[in-house]
C-alpha cells in the first residue's frame, strides 16, 4: 500500500471514531434531560426553540370505535349548552319561585363555578385511577343526579349545592374531553365538531327552558327534560367507553420532569391566557345569563323575543367558529382576533343605542359571531408558547381561570342591578371588552 493511501485510510478510520464517539454520547430522543432547578423559572419565561414548537408526528390511523366515541361526545357537549344557557331564561321564575333579588340569583353561578374548580383539580387523580370509562360515568351521573334533585323545587341552599355538583359534572366532561380530542387524528377538526355542537346546545337551551314555562310548569320542570337527555349520555359515553380502564389510561401517559409540563401554573403565558379567558368568559356569560331579563325589564321585549335573544347570540356564535376560522388563518392570529374584539364592541354600543327588538337580535347575533372565535384562538395562541406535552395542563389551567370569570362577572351585574338596574349591563360589557383588547394585545405581542 503506498505510504498517501495508508494515510489517507488512517484519516478516514479516526473520522469514523470519531463520528462513532459523537453518536454514543449525543442522549436518544427517549432519554429526558434533566433541569436544574436554579434554571426553572428561567425555563418558564424563555421562548421554545422552533424545532420544538413545530414538532412533526405522523398523523396516526382514525380507529372506527373512536367514531362512536366522538358521537358520544358530541352529544354531551350538545347537552352542556342546553343546560347550561337555559339557567338565563329560567332567572325570572328562580326569582319568582325563592322571592329573590338579581344579586342573590346571581350566586347560582357562583355555586356553578366552585363545582367545576373542584372537578379541575381532581380529574388527573380520576383518570389514572379510574380510567377515561370513570369519566365518562362519573360525569354525566353528577349532572344526571342534581337534575334530578332541581326537578324537586328544593330550598333555595339545597339548589345552590345542587348545582355546585352540576358544575363538577360539567367540569370533568369540558376538561376530560377536550384533552382526549386533542390527542385524535384530526383533533382540530374534533374540537371543532364538539364546540359546534356546545354552541347548538346553548341555542336550544333557552328555547326549551321557554317552551317548558309556557306549558306552565315552573323553573325546576326543566330539569325533568334536562334528565332525560342526561339519561341518554349515560348510557351513549358509558358503552363508548367501556374499555378504556385506569390501566390502559397509565400505559399511554407519562410523566415529564419539564417544568413547562409539570406545573403550568408557573409559565406567564398561562397565566395572561387564562386572564384572557377570565374577561371573555365574563362577557360571554353575562350575555347569555342576563340579556333575557334586560330585554324583559329595560326594553319590554315579550318572552319569546326575549329568549330568543340568547339563542340568538350563540347562534352567531357557532356560525362565527365555523367560518372566521378561515378568516383568521388567512390573517393572522393577532390582527384577525384584535379586529374581532373591536367589532364586538361596536356592535355592543350600537345594541345599547338602538332598541328596537328585531334590531336587537340581529346584532346580539353579529356580536355572537366575532365572539366565536375568540375562545379557541385563545388555546391555539397558547399551544404555539409551550411544548406539545405541556398543552393539556396549561390550556386546563387557563380554562379554569375563565371559568372564574364566567361566575364573578355575572354575579358582579347581578349585584350592580341590584343597586342601579340591570340597564347598566351595556355599561360593564364594552369596558370589559375593551379591556380584553388590551390584555389580548399583550398576551399576543410581548408573551
Amino acid at each position: 500500500m503506498a505510504p498517501g493511501q495508508a494515510a489517507t485510510g488512517s484519516v478516514d478510520g479516526e473520522q469514523l471514531l470519531a463520528r462513532e464517539r459523537e453518536r454514543l454520547l449525543q442522549p436518544s430522543d427517549e432519554e429526558e434531560i434533566p433541569s436544574h432547578d436554579s434554571h426553572d423559572q428561567e425555563e418558564c419565561n424563555v421562548p421554545i426553540p422552533d424545532e420544538e414548537l413545530s414538532e412533526q408526528q405522523p398523523v396516526p390511523h382514525w380507529q372506527h370505535e373512536e367514531t362512536f366515541k366522538l358521537l358520544s361526545v358530541i352529544l354531551d357537549f350538545f347537552i352542556m349548552g342546553v343546560c347550561q344557557t337555559a339557567v338565563g331564561a329560567l332567572i325570572p321564575s328562580i326569582e319568582r319561585f325563592y322571592h329573590l333579588s338579581d344579586g342573590s340569583t346571581a350566586s347560582l353561578f357562583v355555586a356553578h363555578m366552585g363545582g367545576y374548580l373542584c372537578a379541575t383539580a381532581i380529574i388527573q387523580h380520576l383518570h389514572l385511577r379510574l380510567g377515561r370509562r370513570g369519566i365518562a360515568l362519573l360525569a354525566p351521573l353528577f349532572r344526571l343526579s342534581a337534575a334530578a334533585l332541581l326537578s324537586t323545587g328544593p330550598s333555595f341552599n339545597v339548589a345552590l349545592a345542587t348545582y355546585s355538583l352540576f358544575g363538577l359534572g360539567t367540569g370533568l366532561a369540558d376538561a376530560g374531553w377536550c384533552a382526549w380530542a386533542s390527542s385524535l387524528p384530526y383533533a382540530s377538526i374534533c374540537q371543532g365538531m364538539m364546540h359546534g355542537a356546545f354552541s347548538a346546545g346553548c341555542v336550544v337551551g333557552p328555547i326549551a327552558a321557554l317552551a317548558v314555562l309556557n306549558e306552565g310548569f315552573e323553573w325546576h320542570g326543566f330539569y325533568c327534560f334536562a334528565a332525560a337527555l342526561l339519561s341518554l349520555e349515560l348510557m351513549a359515553e358509558g358503552l363508548a367507553f367501556r374499555h378504556d380502564t385506569a390501566a390502559k389510561y397509565r400505559s399511554t401517559s407519562s410523566e415529564s420532569r419539564d417544568i413547562r409540563v409539570s406545573n403550568p401554573f408557573r409559565i406567564t403565558a398561562t397565566w395572561m391566557c387564562g386572564l384572557f379567558f377570565f374577561v371573555y368568559v365574563g362577557i360571554e356569560s353575562s350575555f347569555s345569563d342576563w340579556i333575557v331579563l334586560f330585554l324583559r325589564r329595560v326594553r319590554h321585549a315579550d318572552p319569546l323575543k326575549a329568549s330568543l335573544s340568547s339563542s340568538s347570540f350563540w347562534a352567531g356564535m357557532a356560525v362565527g367558529r365555523l367560518f372566521l376560522g378561515f378568516v383568521t388563518q388567512l390573517f393572522g392570529l393577532r390582527i384577525s382576533i384584535s379586529t374581532y374584539i373591536v367589532c364586538s364592541t361596536t356592535l355592543q354600543i350600537l345594541f345599547r343605542q338602538i332598541s328596537t327588538p328585531a334590531f336587537s337580535l340581529v346584532l346580539l347575533g353579529l356580536n355572537g359571531f366575532f365572539c366565536g372565535p375568540l375562545f379557541p384562538s385563545g388555546i391555539l395562541l397558547l399551544a404555539t408558547k409551550l411544548p406539545t406535552k405541556g398543552h393539556v395542563g396549561a390550556v386546563a389551567a387557563a380554562a379554569a381561570m375563565g371559568q372564574v370569570g364566567g361566575a364573578l362577572a355575572p354575579l358582579a351585574i347581578g349585584l350592580l342591578a341590584d343597586r342601579f338596574g340591570i340597564g347598566h349591563l351595556l355599561d360593564v360589557v364594552p369596558a370589559l371588552s375593551a379591556l380584553m383588547l388590551v390584555i389580548w394585545w399583550v398576551f399576543s405581542t410581548r408573551f
